[in-house]
Formats: structure tokens, sequence, C-alpha cells
């Protein structure tokens, strides 16, 4: 008993650990909808739980632009495998893709049952009578060797082709899925390509010259279509599961999210004018709006944690003149910027960006704005205060 308590605490642990980070979705068959037809939580990984009937043993959800799966791949594929030895009737299904908030996506469900000795039987070999008949139809028989109406490259992309299509209603519970047929399948078509039929009077005594390259021809492609069946029948072995119901859930709707917009308080410098002997830095406090270039959920670090800012100093500037000319700036009567922010430590963010000047006794003035108004760099450091901006779709 003294190892049972530290199992069970280091079971739950992990069991916390993989599904804490998940909000909880119920999926209702019969309605075909979430939550009691809620929206579905947004820029969060789900889990996804629902009704598993005993006879299934693998539950799929593809996830889908609100454009549908027509001619469509989708955005993203989970599947939930039954555990051996579980006669659970509910499964549990980690969504690790964010859903973008105020936002419609189509969901397809797919119910899967274990295939019988008798179905994988009928499987196996249909799929040998389509890959056959496309062989037959694709070698030709010249005077002294064997012609490919098509490429190496088609005949290749055409036998993955068929696969693809005759098991499109199945999957494997071990997850080994038919990514093509291997290079051997590729160099036994070159070396059929290149076989001399001239050979086969060797091979097959005491037949005509054309009969001896017919069945040659027949023994070529023989073993093309062994080597193919074997490759194919790696996957047909693997506990497959055929599909017996799905449920496709059309233009489905997120939850509402708020848009991040900050106020900007800081305090910075502009270079103004000189050189390093005698320079002239205009600085003062400023106050402005940041408008972050990606949200956390979606973007990398660098991205949502970078905005773009723009506001204006509380104060004017002075220029280097023997007056000590007021510098202010368009729009507001005082310089403004525009520029990035960084974030350096939780709300903390270092500024970076240009400033736009102008003599005082001219600001707020339209007319002649292009020639008056010029630029020069700035830096400071500031801090954000995060508003919402609830938006809708």
């Amino acid at each position: 008993m003294k190892y049972v308590y530290p199992f069970l605490f280091l079971t739950f642990f992990a069991a916390n650990s993989l599904f804490g980070q998940h909000k909880a979705v119920s999926f209702d068959y019969e309605k075909a909808a979430f939550n009691n037809n809620q929206p579905l939580p947004a820029e969060t990984h789900i889990l996804l739980q629902g009704k598993a009937p005993q006879e299934v043993n693998y539950v799929e959800i593809a996830v889908y632009n609100d454009k549908g799966s027509e001619k469509r791949l989708p955005l993203y594929v989970a599947a939930w495998k039954r555990p051996f030895d579980k006669l659970t009737t509910e499964f549990n299904l980690p969504i690790n893709y964010k859903l973008r908030g105020s936002t419609e996506y189509d969901f397809k469900i797919s119910f899967f049952r274990p295939i019988t000795a008798q179905e994988q039987k009928a499987l196996q070999s249909q799929l040998y009578q389509h890959l056959d008949a496309y062989l037959e139809q694709t070698f030709g028989l010249s005077k002294s060797s064997i012609q490919l109406n098509r490429s190496n490259h088609q005949v290749i992309t055409d036998l993955n082709k068929i696969v693809k299509t005759g098991l499109k209603h199945y999957r494997s519970a071990t997850n080994i899925q038919f990514e093509g047929f291997s290079d051997i399948i590729k160099q036994t078509l070159r070396r059929i390509e290149k076989a001399k039929l001239s050979k086969g009077k060797f091979l097959f005594l005491g037949k005509s010259k054309d009969e001896a390259r017919a069945e040659y021809r027949k023994k070529l492609i023989a073993d093309l279509k062994t080597l193919i069946h074997g490759e194919l029948d790696q996957i047909l072995q693997t506990n497959l599961a055929k599909l017996s119901d799905s449920r496709y859930i059309n233009d489905y709707e997120t939850e509402k999210t708020d848009r991040q917009l900050s106020i900007q308080l800081g305090y910075g410098g502009t270079y103004v004018d000189g050189d390093f002997s005698n320079l002239s830095i205009g600085n003062a406090a400023f106050i402005g709006l940041a408008f972050p270039l990606g949200k956390r959920a979606f973007a990398p670090r660098i991205l949502s944690n970078t905005a773009i800012t723009v506001g204006a100093y509380v104060n004017n500037f002075k220029d280097l003149g023997q007056n000590g000319n007021d510098l202010s700036g368009p729009i507001f009567k005082r310089p403004v910027y525009l520029g990035l922010s960084h974030k350096l430590y939780q709300f903390i963010y270092l500024n970076a960006g240009a400033t736009f000047l102008e003599e005082a006794n001219t600001a707020g003035q339209i007319s002649g704005l292009g020639s008056r108004v010029y630029v020069r760099p700035n830096f400071g450091i500031s801090v954000q205060i995060n508003l919402t901006a609830k938006l809708e779709r």
C-alpha cells in the first residue's frame, strides 16, 4: 500500500497537467451542438467530451473554416482512441488548436468501429482489383520493351490516389497511415521500362518469340503487383476502424473576444538638434495609445510583446536658437510621436520611434503642413494599461 498513494498522486498530477489548460466542452450528438448551443471558447485549448458507444473505438474531429469542407483541407484534426480493455461510454478529446474569437467554424465529428475479418478481406480484394486494373492499362507492349502510357511520377501519384481514396473512410488505431508507396516501387517501374523483352526466350523455353515476350511482360507486371500488394498489406493489417457515423456542424460561432487596446503613459526624449558637443534633447512626459502587433494566443512572443504606439508629449520642446524657440507639433499643438514599444517586464515597455515637430507659432495650422513639419528620432520608457474593445464579427 505504501506505493499506491504516490502512484495515485502522480496519476492525478499527470492528468491535471494534460487537461488543466483545456476548457471542457460537451458535444451533444442528437442536437449536433456544443455546450447546449453556447459559443465555443476562443483563444484556448479545448477538451471535447461526448458519448462514445462501446462499439466505437475511434472518434475524430476535423476543424474547417466557415467556407466548409468541400475541396478544402481541415485546419486541424484530432482523434480519440479507446484505451485497451476500457468499456467507457464517453470520450475525452484534447483539441490543441486555438479558435479565433468572433469567428465561425465548421466541424466534422466522425465515429469509427473496428472492422471484421470479412470486411478487411473485402477491402483488400477491392483495392487489389483497382490497383491491378490500373497497372494493366498503364503498361503497353512494343516489339522489344514495355512502354508506360504515363510518366513514372504520374503512375506513383495515381497508385497513391487509388489507395488513399479507398481508405478514405478508414482509420488505423495504431496511428500507421498510408503515406504513399516506397522508392522500391519507383525503382521497379524504372527497371520494367528498361527491361528487354527478348530476355523472355531464355526464361520461357518452348514458347514462340511473341509468346515469350508476352509471358515475360506478364511476369514483370506480376512481380510489381506482388510488391505493391505487400506494401498495402502493411497498412491493412494495422487494426483498421471503419466509419460508422458522423456529424457535420455548420457555421458554429466562437465567443466574442476583446481586442487589446492600451493607454500608454511614459517619459521620453527626442533628439532636436546639435552634435555631441552641443546636443539638444527635448524631454517630457507623453501619453498615447498602443496597438499590439499580435495576440498572445496566436502570434510569436516577439510580436505579442510589441505594439505600435501613437501619442503626444504633454510639453513643448526648445531648440538651440538664441531665443530658445518653442517646438510643438501638428494636430494637438504638442510634439506628436509614432513608434514601437516592446515589453521589458510585465507592464513596463521600452519605446522608440519618430517625433513630428514644428515651430510653436504655426502649430495647429493645416495649410503648408508638409513643408513645416520635420521628423526626429525619439526614445523613452513607459507603462501600458490595457483597455478592452469589444469587437463584433
